[in-house]
């Protein structure tokens, strides 16, 4: 499978932002990010996994990219942010209908995978 880009393209736009709190070190919750998000097909045909950055980036399906950052929180434990961009070039007011499904499913899939995170680290 190739490699997803680091930068997003040119022409995209974040269609939505969802953040956790997970209170365990951001290298674990890394780790147990990757092997839920990196491994699971999911319609995309480019994965970049950035253990530097602690970044996973999910691109295919012609418009969709998603974008997972686990940081340092301030008050101890992590952050895990997810963002959902539309990098469709072509027709690219098309990708936020095509998207409709993914955005209405997103809020519990990330809470569902929010929540397999803390019982498996926490």
């Amino acid at each position: 499978m190739p490699a997803a880009p680091h930068e997003r393209p040119a022409v995209s736009t974040v269609l939505r932002s969802y953040s956790a709190f997970i209170s365990e070190d951001a290298d674990a919750v890394f780790d147990a990010l990757v092997r839920r998000v990196a491994n699971v097909p999911s319609g995309a045909s480019m994965v970049l996994v950035d253990p530097r950055e602690r970044r996973v980036v999910l691109q295919g399906d012609w418009w969709y990219r998603g974008e997972w950052v686990v940081s340092l929180d301030p008050a101890g434990g992590s952050d895990v942010d997810y963002t959902i961009v539309n990098v469709a070039q072509r027709a690219h007011w098309a990708g936020k209908f095509t998207a409709r499904r993914t955005l209405r499913e997103a809020p519990d899939q990330f809470e569902k995978l929010a929540a397999q995170l803390r019982d498996e680290l926490e």
